[in-house]
């Protein structure tokens, strides 16, 4: 997992990458498995899930805040704080 990571980091912070060419330079340097290269050449973000064990599943909430004072507090009394 950390390589994949690592690789991707790589990848976005060069400036220097500019095209695929450069894309195929770069992971050709690394230690990557057959499936995660082609998953990164192809953009398939499942593929490459997919291709990487102990890969962590990231999941995110927005907050939504309430519109008036009324729901405010009718969380703050659901909430107990």
């Amino acid at each position: 997992m950390n390589k994949v990571i690592n690789v991707l980091i790589e990848l976005a912070s060069d400036a220097s990458i500019k095209n695929s060419s450069d894309v195929l330079s770069a992971l050709s340097k690394t230690e990557l498995t057959k499936q995660q290269y082609a998953a990164i050449l192809n953009l398939d973000k499942v593929a490459l899930k997919q291709a990487t064990p102990n890969l962590p599943e990231i999941k995110c909430f927005p907050i939504v805040l309430p519109t008036d004072q009324e729901e405010l507090v009718t969380i703050k009394s659901v909430v107990n704080f």
